[in-house]
């Protein structure tokens, strides 16, 4: 009887600790902050994919990183590299428009994602939104992963921000 609870109460640990790891779940993290620029110059600074680490907020700030401008496809990207040279991340600008731009993020053993910036003018300048889609597991989601994204991007929009306003 008691080798019987202990395997039932091990089979229900197991089984909710691979639910915390298998479960995906989606977050939509999204923040937004006003420019005062116009559109078509938070769009050109958005779109220079060499600027990108200036604001990017999850920028790898290691001195043994490098970072290596390319042309793939005819469209620019920014390539991060570690200290023995192998690319770690890509960056390539999707599309580019007075509406809206999309970076597509790839780090080396994950997931590609889609930073997608969307821009409405305003009377003082330009609305700047920053959007991300992806899947997590229910652990990361139980410890509030979405917050923690729109904090990280929150700060990257003030850095943007501050970028596009000293040029």
């Amino acid at each position: 009887m008691v080798k019987k609870s202990i395997g039932i109460g091990l089979l229900v640990c197991v089984v909710f600790f691979a639910s915390l790891i298998l479960i995906p779940v989606s977050v939509s993290p999204s923040v937004s902050l006003e420019i005062e620029k116009s559109p078509f110059s938070v769009q050109q600074t958005l779109s220079d994919i060499k600027r990108f680490r200036e604001w990017d907020p999850s920028v790898i700030s290691d001195t043994t990183v490098s970072y290596e401008a390319v042309v793939i496809d005819g469209k620019e990207g920014l390539n991060v590299l570690d200290s023995m040279n192998n690319i770690i991340a890509k960056y390539s600008v999707l599309s580019s428009s007075i509406e809206e731009v999309d970076i597509a993020v790839e780090l080396k053993n994950v997931d590609s994602f889609l930073y997608q910036f969307k821009l409405k003018p305003t009377d003082s300048g330009t609305m700047l939104t920053w959007d991300l889609s992806l899947e997590v597991n229910l652990m990361m989601f139980l410890f509030s992963a979405e917050d923690r994204l729109e904090e990280i991007f929150l700060k990257g929009l003030k850095s943007f921000k501050d970028l596009v306003t000293k040029t």
